[in-house]
């Protein structure tokens, strides 16, 4: 190991410091013999504590590294939806501003800054967070592949993950006017969707990658859930088992008897008889359920979180915070963030069994549509075939015990 000076042909010097590395001579030239001598140093202790390797490792920018990390790590373990967001976020904040940085100059200092003008420019919190996190998972990987010695991005504080706006629960008779607006088009498929959505607190893929089989005596399986026409496993990858309300079942009843097929999903997709797709989710959403939210006066509802309805009746029943989270698939800790003020609401003389209060909601919403069917009848302003639907739907539970 030896320090040379070098004559550059624009007439100004280096300092070269020569170094083996295994079988390999190695060189690396610095402006100031002081640099060079630094480096000397830095290298005879690595070869003495076997880290020499480490010395040229993080040479590569971090969006080559990038480019190394998604093929061989992210592409092959995590899902599609999961990788749609990653790529989002590392193309659109990550890339931007720390792509062309190399990795041994990456720094918690550089990484504050980064976030910093994220907030600046009118990133949310959880979208800052979201791509903090990516940054952190690629430079972890580059740690483990000997790129870094350390993860930078370890030492940067993120921003809260706390849940900044109130739950607001869509209510039984709001969820019944929900199914309503759908059964007086028909739409008994849809109708039952939304009750397995807002009486079992199933997410809409782990409800629509159920199969009949799933549906036990007293409680429905979750073991897996509909992604990109595909089914995988759950997002917590754990199976659980919820509880069936006895309206859930009676509704489960009589879509089971309007299927053509209950041998496979319980709501398979029409053209195939396999999964949802993505598009076909959405476009469900915006037809039919958001329509239907609307005329029951919750336009800012959406699918997901008719979980919150399900959660709110538990809580109502007197459930603890782990009885809930568990019928949820939650952990007890985000079940307390998200729904403590739903539990500081409770008055002990308010608790009620979740069976009565969704049959008291359906009632009120059979009482006032018969009304307006009434109405309308009386008032000739329209004829709608299926104005009596829900009764007649009603009196046909009597009749039909098949999961029961």
């Amino acid at each position: 190991m030896s320090i040379h000076k070098r004559m550059n042909k624009d007439g100004t010097s280096s300092y070269v410091v020569r170094y083996r590395e295994g079988n390999r001579n190695r060189a690396s030239s610095f402006a100031s013999k002081k640099d060079a001598s630094a480096f000397e140093a830095q290298t005879r202790l690595a070869s003495r504590t076997g880290t020499l390797k480490s010395l040229d490792a993080g040479k590569i920018t971090l969006a080559e590294f990038g480019e190394q990390w998604w093929e061989a790590y992210v592409l092959p373990r995590l899902a599609t939806s999961t990788k749609r967001i990653y790529a989002h976020d590392w193309n659109t904040y990550v890339l931007p501003y720390l792509g062309e940085t190399r990795l041994r100059e990456i720094t918690p200092r550089m990484i504050e800054e980064w976030r910093g003008r994220m907030e600046r420019d009118g990133v949310r919190p959880p979208t800052v967070k979201k791509s903090m996190n990516v940054l952190q998972g690629c430079l972890q990987r580059a740690v483990v592949w000997g790129e870094m010695q350390t993860n930078p991005a370890r030492e940067v504080k993120k921003p809260s993950g706390k849940r900044t706006r109130t739950v607001r629960p869509v209510t039984p008779a709001e969820v019944e006017s929900i199914r309503q607006y759908m059964i007086d088009l028909g739409k008994y498929r849809d109708a039952t969707l939304v009750s397995v959505l807002a009486y079992s607190g199933m997410r809409p893929g782990e409800a629509l990658a159920l199969s009949w089989e799933h549906v036990r005596q007293n409680t429905i399986l979750v073991e897996r859930a509909a992604s990109h026409g595909e089914l995988k496993q759950t997002k917590t990858g754990k199976i659980r088992s919820v509880k069936i309300l006895p309206a859930l079942r009676d509704d489960l009843n009589e879509w089971r008897a309007r299927s053509e097929d209950t041998s496979g999903l319980i709501f398979p997709r029409r053209a195939t008889g396999g999964p949802w797709t993505t598009e076909g989710y959405k476009s469900w959403e915006s037809k039919s359920f958001k329509k239907a939210a609307k005329a029951a006066g919750r336009d800012d509802a959406s699918p997901y979180t008719l979980r919150h309805s399900f959660a709110s009746l538990l809580i109502r029943e007197g459930r603890s915070i782990v009885e809930v989270a568990a019928q949820l698939g939650h952990a007890p800790t985000m079940t307390l963030d998200t729904y403590a003020h739903v539990f500081a609401d409770l008055d002990e003389v308010d608790r009620q069994p979740a069976e009565e209060v969704i049959e008291q909601a359906r009632q009120q919403v059979s009482r006032e549509h018969l009304g307006k069917s009434r109405e309308n009848k009386s008032g000739a302003v329209r004829t709608n075939p299926a104005e009596n639907v829900l009764i007649s739907f009603s009196q046909e539970r009597a009749k039909r015990r098949l999961i029961a």
